[in-house]
């Protein structure tokens, strides 16, 4: 049963998250960040990165929101108009390996980046400051 609340509540960030970006100023919006970051020299290793950062966000995103829509058809599969979506339990087990692969390459990444070019990463997201 908590697993089911907790999934709710992960829904409710997830789908809030999209009306928000779906709401924001267009100079806001991840997709003009990331066509402005197009308009950089094709070599630049800040380009790169950029990217390969928000490509790896963008396959999070689509792995919550998949792992948050199958919780949910599985949370109400008692509904009549639900019975056809009868590969949800499947995809949601599938997705969760997924999110939990990504989960550990992430932290290998940030644990590498705040190890070489971006010392003291993790300090900042903890902190929300530069280390002194």
């Amino acid at each position: 049963m908590l697993h089911k609340y907790i999934g709710f509540g992960l829904s409710f960030l997830i789908f809030s998250h999209i009306i928000i970006e779906v709401r924001l100023s267009k100079e806001k919006k991840l997709s003009t960040k990331i066509r402005s970051t197009l308009g950089y020299p094709a070599s630049t290793p800040e380009k790169k990165h950029f990217l390969f950062v928000q490509f790896s966000y963008a396959v999070f995103y689509i792995l919550f929101i998949t792992i948050a829509t199958t919780g949910l058809v599985l949370a109400f599969e008692d509904a009549e108009w639900l019975k056809p979506a009868n590969l949800a339990k499947e995809r949601h087990s599938i997705v969760q390996w997924g999110l939990y692969t990504f989960f550990v390459i992430h932290i290998a990444g940030v644990t590498r980046a705040d190890l070489t070019k971006y010392n003291g990463i993790v300090f900042r997201m903890i902190n929300g400051k530069e280390n002194n």
